[in-house]
């Protein structure tokens, strides 16, 4: 599975009905997902978010809390499925890194 999105649609597509020969696809997966109801199930949110995340997260993270919390879900942080773009707040010396990364 490289494609979430795709991967949901092919197996939501395989399910067909024995009532009305619909498949999940076309009842529950191709549209009413999403904040407006419009996008389909699994589709990846290209919004971009203004909301000051980097600065709330300044507030109560400490170099010693990011990296507790990097090794206690390095797995979801690393799983290829997620597309996690990395962030660091604080760098090795545990100064607050540059917004870049």
């Amino acid at each position: 599975m490289n494609n979430l999105e795709q991967d949901a649609k092919q197996l939501l597509s395989s399910l067909i009905s024995s009532q009305d020969n619909r498949t999940a696809w076309d009842k529950v997966g191709k549209d009413g997902w999403g904040q407006n109801g419009t996008s389909s199930f699994m589709k990846k949110n290209q919004a971009k978010h203004a909301q000051s995340a980097r600065s709330r997260l300044l507030k109560y993270y400490t170099p010693r809390l990011e990296k507790f919390v990097e090794d206690k879900w390095k797995a979801d942080w690393n799983c290829d499925y997620f597309h996690f773009e990395k962030k660091r707040l604080f760098n090795s010396t545990g100064t607050q890194s540059q917004r870049s990364n």
